[in-house]
């Protein structure tokens, strides 16, 4: 998820967070950011138990994908159609805006009525 608001985000991450966001979701589906999970699921019914920022257990894989994948989306890009490949991409570029993106994990109950 994007830390905040796509539209308020610096232009460079917005450049690259909006297209793969846009990709990702799902046909009329709105993008939103992590601040907004606990504001949805209250009001869905839901009371949050615990949001976690998994930002720092999900880094060190970010960044050995990263590591791994650069060189191949380096040749698709130049040689093949990248459209073809969207998680390519998000993986080696969005790692350059890596600050605007984060993990998170909520564990939220619908009480009983």
């Amino acid at each position: 998820m994007s830390t905040g608001p796509v539209d308020e985000l610096p232009a460079r991450a917005r450049a690259v967070l909006g297209p793969f966001l846009d990709a990702m979701a799902r046909n009329g589906a709105r993008v939103h950011h992590g601040g907004d999970l606990p504001r949805l699921l209250g009001g869905a019914g839901f009371e949050v138990e615990e949001a976690l920022d998994a930002t720092p257990y999900c880094t060190p894989a970010s960044e050995a994908v990263h590591a791994r994948f650069r060189l191949p989306w380096e040749v698709v890009r130049r040689l093949g159609d990248p459209a073809k490949w969207l998680n390519l991409p998000s993986t080696v570029e969005m790692y350059a805006v890596r600050e605007h993106v984060a993990w998170y994990v909520h564990t939220a109950v619908k009480p009983s009525r």
